[in-house]
């Protein structure tokens, strides 16, 4: 699929950014049958959920799905002057007001996948009136920051999540300015796996390792600097990042003290609503974001109504939206969540063996 097989669209928010985002409509002939709204994560852009909406779109749904702030057409404000633009809180109030603009005042599906999936958890806090049914891949729920909790220091961070460490790096002035003049080379190390068709161990010590990703990424550069994107679709995304560069898109690794701070501000509760239905699907090879990073009787403490169903892809890793190994039975299983809940049938929640045989 290429970027013009997509319906692109602008509009400046109120805060004055402009946002580009895909709208695109059921296919022809095909009744809308409801409005999904996706948001992604780093490093990716909306193109990220083009086999998604490919599905959603059979299916009569219209799907909208934004650059975030810093990425891909969207603009891209300069952090070293203000975070909270690149807040999880901004993020939800510039969507609405996308779903403002374009006259969608139904009840609408919410998928996420990554810093996207982060979003999207805050969505379903802010806005869940206006949430039908939910998705996050990979992402886990996190409870809400509680006045008098201690600030989310990177000695906290590691300690509550031993595989974020990969983010301290991300997250410093160095990371921006080593990937700036190497920003393919930087797209390829993130995609590897999924782009080259490769299928290695991963014991994930460059997750759990202060400094391992940066060893990784400097001693992997001259061979990085001579690979191709294996395919148009890769491509895409070299093209569309070495236009609009790293800078915007690393500031979200910069921001938890600015989301701290807004879920104190906005008082968001520790629990998440009795609904939407929510469906977190986890990667089995994920090593950032493992099946088991938040514990199951601390994610059924978060939803006291239930409506929260925790499903993993065994085979899945942190690219399972576009890896041609199993992003078939993932986007299956996401649609025909969807569907459940908006028709009401089609299929029942899917069971872990549903899933292992899936891909």
């Amino acid at each position: 699929m290429h970027l013009t097989d997509f319906t692109w669209k602008d509009y400046k928010i109120s805060t004055g950014f402009n946002y580009r985002y895909i709208d695109q409509a059921p296919d022809i002939g095909i009744h809308q049958v409801g409005v999904v709204l996706c948001f992604h994560g780093f490093p990716d852009f909306a193109y990220g959920w083009r086999y998604q909406i490919k599905e959603l779109t059979k299916r009569g749904y219209r799907v909208i799905a934004p650059d975030q702030l810093g990425c891909g057409g969207t603009s891209k404000p300069d952090g070293r002057l203000d975070l909270k633009p690149y807040s999880l809180r901004a993020a939800c109030n510039a969507a609405n007001e996308i779903l403002e603009h374009e006259g969608i005042h139904e009840n609408i599906i919410v998928l996420g996948h990554d810093w996207g999936g982060a979003i999207a958890w805050k969505f379903i806090q802010y806005f869940s009136h206006r949430v039908k049914c939910f998705v996050s891949l990979c992402t886990p729920p996190t409870p809400a920051a509680q006045e008098g909790d201690p600030k989310p220091t990177w000695d906290e961070v590691i300690k509550s999540s031993p595989t974020f460490a990969y983010q301290i790096w991300l997250s410093s002035p160095e990371a921006d300015i080593k990937v700036k003049n190497n920003i393919g080379p930087f797209m390829q190390l993130g995609y590897w796996r999924t782009w080259h068709d490769v299928d290695y161990p991963d014991d994930g010590k460059w997750a759990k390792v202060e400094g391992e990703l940066e060893r990784i990424y400097d001693e992997k550069l001259p061979c990085l600097k001579k690979a191709k994107p294996a395919n148009d679709e890769m491509q895409a995304y070299v093209d569309v990042f070495e236009k609009g560069g790293l800078s915007g898109p690393l500031n979200w690794y910069k921001t938890r003290f600015v989301n701290y701070d807004e879920d104190i501000e906005f008082h968001l509760p520790v629990e998440f609503p009795c609904s939407p239905p929510c469906l977190w699907l986890a990667a089995g090879d994920d090593m950032a974001l493992p099946p088991d990073i938040i514990p199951d009787k601390v994610l059924h403490r978060l939803f006291p109504g239930g409506n929260i169903c925790k499903k993993v892809a065994p085979k899945g890793d942190h690219w399972l939206l576009q890896d041609p190994r199993v992003r078939e039975g993932v986007v299956q299983t996401v649609a025909d969540f969807v569907d459940s809940h908006v028709h009401g049938h089609v299929k029942t929640q899917p069971s872990v063996h549903d899933l292992e045989h899936a891909y």
